[in-house]
């Protein structure tokens, strides 16, 4: 994650309430299900938002709880006023990321379908932590996971039947039941 904003993402975490810098790694990862800042990018990020007085602490025990400075909320109201702008500049600097057209078309509707994102992404990532349970799991049987394979083969028929493209990696599962 490009630095700079991973510094969004850290004040949009405390923009939701005070947390510890484990507390916005874990959130981040959770909220994402893919993206898990090291503790060597996060706290040099806070470190420098407590010089810049953007956010503050106060010490619970042994951790540190973070929480947004009166400058760090209007910083942060600046940012949402800024938002769509915000995101033409992600699009600029990953569309070298994403060269392929249909990443760059998802990037550039972002702010249009910001608002279905949010419901459909949580969905995404319990299905993404189910998928991963499932395998994991040294108690799944064959006849489990083989029908798992089936729901998800499924699934992503009628997926891409709703998105119109054509199936470009056919799998078929075999034997299940």
């Amino acid at each position: 994650m490009f630095k700079g904003y991973l510094k969004i993402v850290i004040l949009k975490e405390l923009n939701n309430g005070e947390k510890t810098g484990y507390d916005i790694i874990k959130d981040i990862y959770e909220k994402t299900g893919f993206i898990k800042p090291s503790p060597g990018s996060v706290y040099p990020i806070l470190k420098n938002l407590l010089k810049e007085r953007i956010v503050s602490f106060k010490q619970d025990k042994n951790r540190k709880v973070y929480r947004l400075t009166k400058k760090g909320k209007n910083l942060i109201k600046e940012l949402e006023k800024n938002r769509k702008q915000l995101i033409e500049t992600l699009i600029k600097k990953l569309k070298l990321t994403f060269p392929k057209e249909q990443n760059y078309i998802l990037l550039k509707n972002l702010s249009e379908k910001q608002k279905l994102i949010k419901e459909f992404l949580p969905q995404a990532i319990q299905l993404k932590k189910n998928i991963i349970s499932l395998i994991t799991n040294k108690h799944t049987s064959k006849k489990e996971f083989l029908k798992a394979a089936k729901i998800i083969e499924e699934t992503n028929k009628k997926l891409v039947k709703l998105t119109k493209h054509k199936i470009t990696h056919k799998t078929t599962i075999k034997n299940a039941s």
